[in-house]
């Protein structure tokens, strides 16, 4: 493996609140797990393109269980809405993080396993 992964650019810039602005292309989101097993419920794990609010149109994504990933287009605004299921429901925590630069956007646990995020281009 060459480079250093943690030097690759991300495409999110943290605005605060679950709100980010973003560079255009293919956003890779994954779980690490801290402590017990999280994976995202890809039933209920979405994206909805916002930009002509209050239309709100379903965005193709991937979702497997520890990834899920979408196109983020140039003007575009998105909600995530990312659900997620925990073994032990009670004691689990992960990371919610963007790859491949390895920025941390949330931990998710049993008072957030509904992260949230809208992201703007």
């Amino acid at each position: 493996m060459s480079g250093n992964p943690a030097t690759l650019p991300c495409l999110l810039t943290d605005q605060g609140g679950g709100y980010y602005t973003s560079k255009p292309g293919l956003l890779s989101l994954v779980i690490r797990d801290v402590r017990g097993s999280t994976q995202f419920n890809c039933d209920k794990s979405v994206v909805w393109d916002i930009t002509n609010l209050p239309t709100q149109v379903p965005v193709t994504r991937t979702c497997t269980a520890t990834a899920f990933g979408f196109t983020i287009e140039a003007g575009k605004t998105y909600r995530v809405q990312l659900e997620c299921t925990q073994m032990p429901a009670d004691d689990s925590e992960a990371e919610l993080i963007e790859q491949p630069c390895g920025q941390k956007l949330a931990t998710i646990n049993v008072i957030n396993q509904v992260p949230g995020l809208v992201v703007t281009a």
